[in-house]
């Protein structure tokens, strides 16, 4: 009765103890869970402070080099930097981060609402001052987003040394509970189990089976090792004094042929003296080297090894030798030459495609006669002209030119004298015109200079200058002139508009006798 009572109140201690452990462990887990789940809330919390502040030098950027095409990156940009003030500010904020947001002096929230608000306005009216002040206002953005991730730091240490504490708590509370259970459980387990042991005695026959039974699953071990893994054992000197049939079987040679030799039997003629230096050191250290090799088989294929080597040492801790396990990766290897290759391969492919790609995109807006811009990239600019000087209250003129009695000279000389005639007066009114003027054959013997910022008299100047080059330049020893008509941009016209003006002003070069400028 008394045993069975002692054995049921241990059982019932244990129970007791064990749950006692178990909920203990489970705070302590729960509390490792919120500790990383909040590590990694605050890691996002910097990680989103730090790309609002990346956002503000990148808007500010996209602002100073504004052009209508980047509108989108811009915009793009300011719905980033809303969502993620949102998503900071949409949490419980400590007293000196709700200070930071909307707090005077700073007040992060109503600086960066103003800052956005900045921006949007410099898009939409692209006014100086309001990019000026965007600019002075960054610097303010910047350090108060940097107080914000400092802040953030400073709450994950606060919450991290409190969880820690908490931790300590637990495990010191779960220390003396496995304190007082071993005292009042185990030992009185313990010294049970040792009679129990005392009492049981195995037999010499079942021993020996025992010994034998692990001996053999060493031994096959041994021989799994042999048969299938590359290894190798060498002396101080590098001496080879035992090899795997497996590494035979791989190099080629024979065991005879590699025992008492080093190895550079295999060694590749490729590989650095560096290399071996750097392993021969880390070894002499008394510390383990890794690193893949290139080798080289008796037959003189190459082939590759991930080497694993390290030190043997005796009772007295001095190195006696060294052993090698080795991983064949050649196929890897073969694989990984392969993938360089094909990756040059398409890099040069993409490099070629590209240079086709602008080949074909010049062709498209060149005339294959002249080499100057054609019908359809003059169309293209004089749109895209219309637009910027409606917009900005820009001035731009067009000078229409037509080669005078051009059928005659084709019809006389033919049509080879022509296409010279044609080349030669394209030449000369391309060393005559600005950089950023826009010179393009509009079809013929007819073409267009879109003239930049000048008005229609400014206009009339260059075109004077190249009629009278025209006039006073041979041509295939021909006397060759140009007539000239004239249009200035006014709000409201529309390509076709502008082109009847100048095609008008030509017409009326025309009746008066040619060679001549006039304006519409």
């Amino acid at each position: 009765m008394i045993k069975t009572s002692n054995k049921t109140n241990y059982r019932k201690s244990y129970k007791i103890a064990l749950i006692a452990i178990l909920f203990f462990v489970s705070i302590s887990i729960v509390n490792i869970i919120v500790m990383i789940s909040d590590h990694s809330n605050y890691a996002q919390l910097i990680n989103k402070s730090g790309k609002q502040r990346m956002l503000s030098q990148r808007i500010v950027l996209l602002a100073v080099q504004y052009k209508s095409s980047n509108k989108d990156d811009i915009f793009a940009s300011i719905a980033e930097i809303k969502k993620n003030h949102k998503f900071l500010t949409n949490r419980k904020l400590s007293k000196n981060l709700q200070s930071i947001y909307y707090k005077s002096p700073e007040n992060l929230d109503k600086l960066l609402t103003d800052f956005i608000h900045l921006t949007e306005s410099y898009i939409l009216y692209e006014d100086e001052k309001n990019l000026i002040k965007l600019i002075a206002m960054q610097d303010s953005i910047l350090k108060l987003f940097d107080k914000v991730v400092i802040e953030i730091e400073e709450e994950s240490k606060e919450f991290s040394e409190n969880m820690i504490i908490i931790e300590l708590i637990v495990i010191l509370l779960i220390a003396i509970l496995l304190y007082l259970e071993s005292i009042y459980i185990f030992n009185p387990m313990l010294k049970k189990i040792e009679k129990e042991r005392l009492k049981e005695k195995l037999t010499k026959t079942k021993l020996e089976e025992i010994v034998s039974q692990k001996t053999k699953r060493l031994e096959e071990s041994l021989e799994i090792i042999n048969h299938y893994v590359f290894t190798s054992k060498t002396d101080m000197n590098g001496v080879i004094t035992y090899v795997s049939d497996a590494f035979c079987e791989l190099s080629g040679f024979s065991k005879d042929e590699l025992i008492g030799k080093t190895h550079n039997v295999i060694k590749h003629p490729d590989n650095p003296s560096s290399a071996f230096k750097k392993l021969w050191e880390t070894l002499t250290s008394g510390n383990t080297y890794q690193g893949e090799v290139k080798n080289r088989k008796k037959n003189g294929e190459d082939f590759w090894l991930n080497s694993l080597i390290r030190p043997e040492f005796n009772n007295q801790s001095e190195i006696i030798g060294y052993i090698a396990y080795r991983k064949n990766i050649t196929h890897e290897k073969i694989l990984e030459d392969m993938n360089l290759k094909l990756e040059k391969m398409v890099t040069k492919k993409t490099k070629e495609l590209k240079h086709s790609n602008e080949r074909l995109l010049k062709l498209s807006q060149t005339d294959v006669l002249t080499g100057i811009y054609n019908r359809k990239k003059l169309q293209e600019s004089l749109s895209l002209e219309i637009k910027k000087a409606y917009r900005y209250e820009q001035i731009f003129s067009i000078i229409l030119i037509d080669i005078d009695h051009f059928k005659n000279v084709n019809d006389t000389y033919g049509h080879l004298t022509g296409d010279n005639i044609i080349k030669a007066v394209c030449n000369l009114i391309t060393a005559n015109i600005r950089d950023i003027d826009l010179f393009a054959r509009w079809g013929g013997e007819e073409f267009v200079i879109l003239v930049h910022n000048q008005t229609k008299s400014e206009a009339k100047f260059l075109g004077e200058k190249i009629r009278k080059k025209i006039s006073e330049t041979k041509m295939d020893n021909l006397d060759i002139t140009c007539s000239f008509g004239i249009a200035e941009y006014e709000k409201g016209d529309t390509d076709e508009k502008i082109f009847k003006k100048a095609d008008d002003a030509l017409y009326t070069a025309k009746e008066s006798g040619r060679n001549c400028v006039i304006l519409g």
